[in-house]
């Protein structure tokens, strides 16, 4: 029984590791579109996303580090919490209203990346104890 568990929670960290590298394709090719709309709308001269903006450019790590600016703002922004709005505001203008679709592609590949690499990390942990 518990090489059959091993061998279970092997294939879950395979397929994981794989569905995460989707999620990130994803972000970085198709949900970038988006993510550049964001960064248009909610950029300030002050904001910690504009100057990402500058700084990073459109290649494979700028545009990592661009989505993970956004994802916080975003998830910083849509907290009820005020501490957090403010932390949101030293990234953008957090009372811009930005459509859901966009939202959704920001934060639906980040958040499936984030999620699998959960569950990938719980069955390694059950790997390592069994």
């Amino acid at each position: 029984m518990n090489e059959e568990v091993r061998v279970l929670a092997a294939y879950v960290v395979c397929g994981g590791i794989l569905f995460s590298l989707l999620s990130i394709f994803v972000m970085i090719t198709y949900g970038f579109k988006y993510v550049c709309q964001v960064e248009e709308l909610v950029s300030t001269r002050k904001g910690s996303i504009s100057s990402v903006r500058e700084i990073w450019s459109g290649g494979v790590i700028g545009r990592l580090v661009r989505v993970s600016h956004v994802f916080a703002y975003l998830i910083l922004r849509n907290s009820g919490l005020a501490f957090f709005k403010k932390r949101a505001a030293l990234l953008g203008d957090p009372e811009v209203l930005i459509p859901n679709s966009w939202q959704a592609w920001c934060l639906i590949p980040a958040l499936t990346m984030y999620g699998t690499l959960a569950v990938v990390l719980i069955a390694g942990a059950m790997i390592q104890a069994i």
